[in-house]
Order: C-alpha cells, then sequence, then structure tokens
C-alpha cells in the first residue's frame, strides 16, 4: 500500500506525468467505445452479420499493424503532435463512421480509426516511459494499464446514450468529444511540444 501510495503521489507531483496520463484516460474515454458497440452498430446500423463484424474488426486491426510500422520508423522528434494528429485521425474517422450506412465505407474508415489507434497508443507510451523517473517507472506504468478498467467505466453512459439516441449518435457524440480534446491539446503548448 506504501509503493502504491507513493506511485500515485508521484504521478500528481509531476505535472508532465499528470498530464499525459490524464490527457491519455479521457482519449479513452472518448475514443475506445466504439468498439464496444461495434457488433451491434453493424447489425443495426450496417446490416450485416457475424462473418462482415469478423471482416472489420480484422480490418481494423489490420489498420493498427500498419500505423504501428510507420511510427515506429519515425524519428524521436515532435512525437506529441503525431500523438495528437493520430488522434485527431481518429476522431474525424469515426465521426465519418458514425454517419455511414454503407458497410464498405465503414470497413474503409475503421482502417482509419485503427491506424490513429496505433499512434494514439504507442506514443502516449513512449512519451511516458520517456519523461518518468527510474524509480517510479514500474508503478506510474501500472496506472497507465488503468485505461482498460477506464474503458469499462466509459461504456456504460455511451451504452445508455446508444439504447436511447442508438448507436451512430452515440459514436458520433464520442467522436466529437474526441476531436474537442484533441483540438484543445494541441492549443496547449506543455503537451503538443513534447518530444
Amino acid at each position: 500500500l506504501t509503493q502504491i501510495s507513493a506511485g500515485f503521489s508521484y504521478v500528481l507531483q509531476t505535472p508532465v506525468i499528470f498530464m499525459l496520463l490524464g490527457c491519455n484516460f479521457l482519449m479513452v474515454f472518448f475514443s475506445m467505445t466504439y468498439f464496444m458497440l461495434l457488433p451491434g452498430f453493424v447489425k443495426d446500423v450496417l446490416g450485416a452479420g457475424p462473418d462482415k463484424l469478423g471482416l472489420i474488426i480484422s480490418v481494423s486491426g489490420m489498420g493498427s499493424l500498419i500505423g504501428s510500422l510507420i511510427i515506429a520508423s519515425l524519428s524521436n522528434r515532435g512525437r506529441a503532435r503525431i500523438l495528437l494528429s493520430g488522434a485527431m485521425l481518429m476522431g474525424v474517422s469515426l465521426l465519418l463512421f458514425s454517419m455511414s450506412t454503407n458497410y464498405w465505407l465503414s470497413l474503409a474508415l475503421l482502417t482509419v480509426v485503427g491506424f490513429g489507434q496505433s499512434a494514439r497508443m504507442s506514443l502516449s507510451n513512449v512519451l511516458i516511459q520517456s519523461y518518468v523517473d527510474d524509480d517510479y517507472r514500474g508503478r506510474v506504468m501500472s496506472i497507465y494499464m488503468l485505461e482498460m478498467s477506464v474503458l469499462s467505466i466509459s461504456i456504460y453512459p455511451i451504452s445508455v446514450l446508444a439504447d436511447i439516441f442508438g448507436p451512430q449518435w452515440a459514436v458520433g457524440v464520442s467522436a466529437a468529444c474526441l476531436i474537442v480534446l484533441v483540438g484543445v491539446l494541441f492549443t496547449i503548448p506543455a503537451y503538443r511540444d513534447l518530444d
């Protein structure tokens, strides 16, 4: 308990780590909920079955793989800008995906979503690893991995929204919130200019 407490205290007392973790949690909150709604979205909006659902998930994964390979080949400069650009690309693609009722267009858009998601995930991890003190690396990365818990919590209000207004509105509102968040972060030099 003492070690856990020290880890949280370090995060709260280290502005750059607190900012990176906080922004990452918000991006996960708005960007990943679509994946949980995908089975219902594919069935109700796109009128497709389990085979088409499997294909759309696979293609999204291919976009992530391509994105990861491209990110790995880039230099270590302007990483926060690339992260924000990937998150913005994801947000815009998700917004367009939420409006689409065509399966093949949705498939293409989710490939781009996967690409943007890989940029966000890999670079947020890299930035945190770059700025954390060695003594706290394990504890901070444990807190970072709580993003999956954030996803579990965030899916409830988004699911309620999907139940009331439909999955397109739920995904669209999440995507719009992500776009606004990333737009705000682009105006904050302390985040935008991190290498």
